[in-house]
Order: C-alpha cells, then sequence, then structure tokens
C-alpha cells in the first residue's frame, strides 16, 4: 500500500506518507497534529491542521482522509514543500517582472504568495470555485489579496470561457485545481484546454499539476498533445508537471538551461532546485493511440475510484 501512495510532492498523498513514515525534511513528525479550524463548505469541508514544523489545508475525503491541498512550513514560509510548486515555480522564474499570472485553483494560496515574492511587479488572478479555501488561506497560510494579486470565487471553466470572450490575455496560466481526489473531470479536456490556450499569450506558458500514476495517464497525456503538441514536464516518481507553450514547442535542454540561470534567486523557494531541474523531461512514455479526453467522453475521475 506504501508503494501505491509513493510520490512526494504532489498535493494530497504526501501527507499520508508523512504518517506512515513519521517525518520528512522540514515537515517534522506529523503522528499527532492539532486540527485549528474546519469550515463548512458546501463542496468538501475544508481543515486546517498543524504539526511542530507544517501547517496544512485539507479537503475532506473519506477515501483519503490525509488529502492536503497545501502545506507551509513554519519556519521557513516561503518555502515551497510540494514537488508541483517546486517545479511550477522553477519554469515561472523564466518569465518577466511584470507577468500576468492566471492560477486556476487557489488551495493554501502559495503559489501566488511565492510568485508576489519573487517577481518586481506581477499580477496574479486566482480562480477559486470554494470560497471556504480563501478564508482558510488567509487565516491561516499568509495569503493576502491585493490590487495586483485578487482572487475570483468561481467556476474556473465558467471564468476562463468569459476571458476568451473579453480577449484577456495572460502571460501564464497554472492548472491545480482539484476537488479532493483529482481534477475535477471538467478541466481534463480538450475542449477545456482550448479554452485555455485562448487566453494564453502568444508563447504563453501553460504550467499544470497532474500526477503520473494514475490509470488514465495515457489519455490525459495525448489529450494535452492534441491542444500543445511537444509539451514537456517536471516528473518524480508519482507527480508530473506538464509545460506547454502556446504556439511553440517546449524544448527540455533550453528549459533547464533558462531555470538553471535562476537557481540562486529560487533559493528562498525551492529546496534542491537543481534536483527539479534534472527532473525535465520531454519523454513520451504515455500508449500515444489512447483516447482523448472531451466533454463526451471524460471518465477521469471513475478511472480514479478504481
Amino acid at each position: 500500500m506504501i508503494l501505491r501512495l509513493l510520490f512526494v510532492g504532489s498535493r494530497g498523498w504526501l501527507s499520508c506518507i508523512l504518517f506512515l513514515v513519521g517525518g520528512l525534511q522540514s515537515f517534522g513528525a506529523l503522528a499527532q497534529p492539532v486540527v485549528l479550524k474546519e469550515y463548512k463548505s458546501l463542496y468538501r469541508n475544508v481543515t486546517v491542521i498543524e504539526t511542530p514544523h507544517s501547517r496544512c489545508v485539507r479537503l475532506k475525503n473519506k477515501k483519503n482522509p490525509f488529502n492536503s491541498q497545501s502545506c507551509l512550513s513554519l519556519a521557513k514560509p516561503d518555502e515551497l514543500l510540494f514537488f508541483y510548486s517546486k517545479a511550477m515555480m522553477a519554469a515561472l522564474s523564466t518569465q518577466k517582472d511584470d507577468v500576468r499570472v492566471l492560477s486556476v485553483g487557489l488551495g493554501g494560496g502559495t503559489m501566488p504568495r511565492a510568485i508576489m515574492s519573487y517577481f518586481k511587479s506581477p499580477h496574479v488572478t486566482t480562480v477559486e470555485l470554494d470560497s471556504k479555501m480563501l478564508e482558510a488561506a488567509e487565516e491561516f497560510m499568509h495569503f493576502k489579496q491585493a490590487d495586483n494579486n485578487r482572487v475570483v470565487i468561481q467556476d474556473a471553466r465558467y471564468f476562463i470561457r468569459k476571458q476568451g470572450f473579453a480577449k484577456e490575455k495572460y502571460d501564464v496560466i497554472l492548472l491545480d485545481a482539484f476537488n479532493g481526489e483529482y481534477i475535477p473531470e471538467h478541466l481534463t479536456t480538450r475542449e477545456f484546454l482550448e479554452e485555455v490556450k485562448k487566453i494564453l499569450s502568444p508563447n504563453g506558458l501553460l504550467l499544470s499539476n497532474t500526477f503520473s500514476f494514475r490509470d488514465f495517464y495515457n489519455s490525459e497525456s495525448v489529450t494535452y498533445e492534441a491542444v500543445f503538441p511537444d509539451f514537456c514536464a517536471f516528473k518524480s516518481a508519482g507527480a508530473r508537471t506538464v509545460v506547454a507553450f502556446n504556439g511553440s514547442k517546449c524544448d527540455a535542454e533550453k528549459l533547464k538551461q533558462d531555470v538553471e540561470r535562476n537557481l540562486v534567486a529560487l533559493a528562498p523557494y525551492i529546496r534542491n532546485a537543481r534536483g527539479i531541474v534534472n527532473s525535465i523531461t520531454d519523454k513520451k512514455d504515455w500508449n500515444v493511440s489512447a483516447k482523448v479526453f472531451t466533454d463526451e467522453f471524460s471518465p477521469a475521475n471513475l478511472y480514479n475510484v478504481q
């Protein structure tokens, strides 16, 4: 069972691993977490827990009760603790100082907070379905809204479609929406990714937090490939952060070089940033004949519970 829950870094399973094996790096032991607050939600109840070394936001989930959406180190609040957030920050470091970012999914607000700290004059818009996530992030996770760091409480697909009609453009789009088990089905399809692509600026950057061991990995991969040909990824034992550009190929070697130039600046946010760089790959390890997810065919969550 431990092998099934192996990967260190993608949201959710990390804290479960820590309960099983008793601590990791800056997290420390999580044997007896203290519940700081539970928020009653229309979707899934949100719980904030704390240990001597970390604080996490969780979604209530019977299948996986240790499903952390976001965690921060109490000693080093700026340090990113999940693999996907480190990967996203590494890729983001290649962008200009006035980068315009759309983040789909707030979690504990760690990514918007890191972006606001790293860049000189960023503009971040986060779309989050559940207002209780925002309450938890503001009350316990050091997240603060500002004129250039705003949160919109709305379904992400509806928001993105409206942005397309308004001809809005973003330099970077982060896809990081989870419902407690995996990505909501309507945010996994080709049609959704086409809507995302529509609001990316020319050569804009898409970063998407996915897993790499689920049964639908093949279909998920060919779906991204249908909209963003020649994407690459940061990849660990069970986590994958998709990296794609609007209108150009993702060159894994060039991306490695671009990130390596920023290792010193990334040090406060990413422990062992070079290890993150080394995880960049453009290897196609999926079945290219798999069926593309569409609005009519998107059994992602069905696969997930098998």
